[in-house]
């Protein structure tokens, strides 16, 4: 399954793509990547050991993506909130085989994540946007004492462009006795990166791997 329809069916990116090469201010966006945005949160809860016990997620979604994919489901399952209860299924389901795009790792040791046990929409914005909540749990404890944890949240392909934005959106909840440090590290993509991206829809070029040189890393650092 292509990545540029991980987040909609084949109907919706249709529809999404006729809007965008329809509406002037966005023509642009129609020849570049990314095509889609996604603000993102992330908690990280440790038991009282200090160890990662869970990581909770919140992705908000543009204003685009999410009156076209309301739009949608209402229109395809005649009732709002069932829809986005199957929108957001589909989308685990269909996430799982790019690691639910977020990388997590301990002194640079790949640590994979489990099926999400919480994947719902919750109470759009008032702009309305809307906001997909996962919850993803650890069957053992993830030990932290002395290791570095390494966390990025991006697309493959850079056709959904995913930002934290700032250390302040990467929250550790921890007892008292834990103390952690964050390093917030932007992306440093090259010149030659930036118009590759650009120009992809022109070209038709693979963009497999493109994303991970437009991410943000989070290092956190507990003892």
């Amino acid at each position: 399954m292509p990545l540029t329809i991980i987040l909609l069916s084949r109907d919706m990116l249709k529809v999404v793509l006729r809007f965008l090469l329809s509406t002037v201010v966005w023509v642009s966006v129609a020849h570049a990547h990314p095509h889609s945005w996604i603000d993102v949160q992330t908690t990280l809860t440790l038991d009282a050991d200090g160890n990662l016990i869970e990581i909770t997620q919140l992705w908000e979604f543009d204003e685009v993506y999410s009156r076209i994919a309301l739009e949608t489901v209402t229109k395809e399952y005649e009732n709002e909130m069932l829809g986005l209860e199957m929108l957001a299924q589909d989308m685990v389901t269909n996430l799982k085989p790019y690691k639910y795009f977020s990388s997590l790792q301990l002194d640079k040791i790949d640590i994979p994540l489990s099926k999400p046990v919480y994947a719902k929409f919750e109470p759009y914005s008032e702009q309305g946007k809307l906001k997909l909540k996962q919850i993803f749990t650890f069957d053992t404890p993830v030990k932290l004492a002395g290791k570095a944890i390494t966390w990025s949240v991006f697309d493959p392909t850079y056709y959904v462009a995913m930002n934290h934005h700032s250390a302040d959106a990467v929250n550790v909840i921890a007892n008292e006795k834990t103390r952690c440090a964050k390093k917030f590290k932007l992306p440093s993509p090259t010149q030659e990166d930036i118009d590759y991206a650009a120009s992809l829809d022109q070209t038709q070029r693979d963009s497999d791997g493109l994303g991970q040189l437009f991410s943000e890393r989070v290092t956190i650092q507990c003892n």
